[in-house]
């Protein structure tokens, strides 16, 4: 069983449509596959360079550990100090400190340490008193540790560089506490030693110390402290080495210059890069409390990726894949407007022959009837006769003029060639087309008026301007009430020709105004009450479009509807 037409009207666009979702759809589950793709290798690539960014933290933490407590060992070690308990007075003093380090007889003639301390320092745990000794030659070129029980430096001696590198006064009292603090809470008597920041010179240092107990029940603490010079030399130098192993920076021609940082537990900064570490792949490690609670910092540049992984960083292909998307959503969009205008196209045509059927059929129906009339002699009188023959003519007449419409606009669908224009009269043009409209307006007692300016000239091709005055006409008669005038009018002024056709109809409203001249288009307000076939002003308008001119619809004085065609004016004879 066939579903009528008219209740199936979005049959053919239902597979259409399913279709171009489908596919949609899977343009979508692509385009959502790639992007979980791209993000999970960029995720990837994210941890990996974190994970090397955390192995950089793990291999500056180790090494600061490690040179914090040889530089500090190298001063404080229980068996430089004389054994884990001081038996007897007198107690060593801060300076004593210095005679525990090796003795370079054949460089300097003195104590030489692994890395110049800036002061020693001395107390009895429990006590306010500190005892402080300057290093004078901290830093110094050589870097050496001078004997302060030698004579031999002693004109060397600078008392300003003593004040500058000892600890400042009103330093000591919270250098006790800090001490005494840190002694009581973290310091590990099997490990000997302990490490704390101190503010010195503007900045913050370390200070590395250790405990003796006494056999009088005494606890001796004994420090030695790094100026912020010293200190950032210090961790410079642990931080200068590369961070990562030659298997993984093989690729960089220069090596990966890692970013770092080291600062105090309070977030003081001991030492940084320039830049300092920062970024998406940063990592930070904690020393350990004996080692004075350490924040070491290592951070990868964005170039780092480049070397680090084949290929680099994957770009991200969110632009792309989006950019697919909206090509495909508007490809989609595209797609069911064409299919939705194919349907209203094949709509219209069927309308279209549906409608060219019907006008057809009556006029060849009226001729045919009178031809048998006539073939049986039925009109007796030579009146009828010449009544039959004026139907006929007049059916036929109508039958061309609906065929040449067809003709014109297939020919226009086809581009095919067309005359070309020649200079017209267009007063004689229009008095022609309403005497032979006569025999149609006579049939509905209508009549047609014309009114034209005396020398009304276009370069026109009278042929097709004698089918677009038909299509007017027919079209005012079709609206029209019976007994109506239709008047025709050529006007010519500023160069152009008017040629205007009025009516006493309804009118055409305002909205349909512009889509009257579309093919297969009629008014919404009569298309239901008036046969027709819907391309006789489309025929208008192409006819006239092509020869330079332009349509328009108004409303007519008095009422009804008022279609204008607008000619460019011929001047002079030419």
């Amino acid at each position: 069983m066939r579903i009528p037409t008219q209740n199936n009207r979005f049959g053919p666009l239902l597979w259409p449509a399913l279709l171009m979702l489908a596919t949609l759809g899977v343009t979508g589950a692509a385009v959502w596959e790639a992007a979980r793709s791209a993000r999970s290798e960029r995720e990837i690539a994210d941890e990996t360079l974190q994970d090397y960014a955390s192995f950089a933290s793990s291999a500056l933490e180790q090494r600061a550990q490690r040179a914090v407590e040889q530089v500090f060992w190298a001063f404080l070690s229980p068996e430089h100090m004389g054994g884990q308990v001081h038996q007897r007075p007198p107690v060593p003093t801060a300076a004593s400190l210095a005679h525990q380090l090796p003795w370079d007889s054949a460089g300097c003639y003195c104590h030489r340490p692994p890395w110049p301390a800036s002061a020693f320092l001395a107390m009895v745990l429990g006590r306010d008193s500190l005892e402080v000794v300057p290093n004078l030659y901290a830093g110094a070129g050589t870097g050496v540790l001078v004997d302060t029980e030698s004579a031999r430096f002693a004109p060397l001696l600078d008392p300003d560089i003593a004040r500058r590198r000892a600890v400042a006064p009103d330093q000591v009292a919270s250098l006790v506490a800090a001490l005494t603090r840190d002694a009581r809470t973290t310091y590990r008597q099997g490990w000997g030693l302990g490490v704390l920041v101190r503010p010195a010179n503007g900045g913050s240092a370390l200070v590395g110390y250790t405990l003796m107990p006494t056999a009088w029940g005494d606890t001796l603490l004994y420090a030695v402290a790094l100026d912020t010079d010293a200190t950032r030399a210090l961790m410079d130098s642990v931080a200068r080495e590369p961070l990562l192993p030659d298997a993984l920076t093989a690729r960089a021609s220069g090596g990966v210059q890692v970013a770092a940082s080291v600062s105090g537990p309070a977030g003081d900064v001991l030492f940084a890069t320039d830049p300092p570490p920062a970024g998406r792949w940063v990592s930070e490690a904690r020393l350990p409390p004996t080692a004075g609670g350490l924040v070491v910092r290592a951070a990868l540049p964005e170039s780092a990726a480049g070397d680090l992984l084949i290929g680099g960083l994957p770009a991200s292909r969110l632009p792309v894949l989006a950019g697919l998307l909206a090509l495909a959503l508007i490809l989609a969009v595209a797609a069911a407007l064409q299919l939705r205008r194919a349907a209203q196209l094949a709509r219209a045509r069927s309308d279209f022959v549906s409608s060219v059927s019907h006008e057809l059929r009556t006029p060849l129906a009226q001729v045919r009837l009178y031809l048998e009339t006539l073939r049986l002699g039925r009109f007796r009188t030579t009146a009828q006769r010449e009544r039959a023959l004026e139907t006929i003519d007049r059916e036929t007449s109508r039958l061309a003029t609906l065929v040449d419409n067809v003709l014109y606009f297939d020919r226009a669908a086809r581009r095919a060639q067309r005359p070309a224009p020649v200079p017209t009269d267009l007063v004689a043009e229009a008095s022609a087309a309403a005497q032979a409209f006569e025999p149609l307006a006579r049939a509905r007692r209508m009549d047609v008026v014309v009114d034209a300016d005396a020398g009304a000239r276009a370069r026109v091709v009278p042929q097709e301007l004698q089918q677009v005055l038909a299509n007017l006409l027919d079209n005012a008669a079709k609206y029209g009430p019976e007994g109506q005038s239709i008047r025709l009018r050529v006007t010519r002024r500023d160069g152009v020709v008017e040629i205007a056709v009025s009516d006493a109809g309804p009118g055409v409203p305002a909205a349909e105004r512009s889509s009257v001249w579309q093919p297969f288009r009629r008014g919404e307000s009569n298309a239901t009450d008036v046969p027709g076939s819907g391309i006789g002003l489309a025929v208008v308008r192409e006819i006239v479009e092509r020869h330079g001119g332009q349509v328009r619809v108004e409303d007519a004085p008095g009422g009804g509807a008022r279609f204008v065609v607008s000619l460019p004016a011929l001047e002079g004879g030419s």
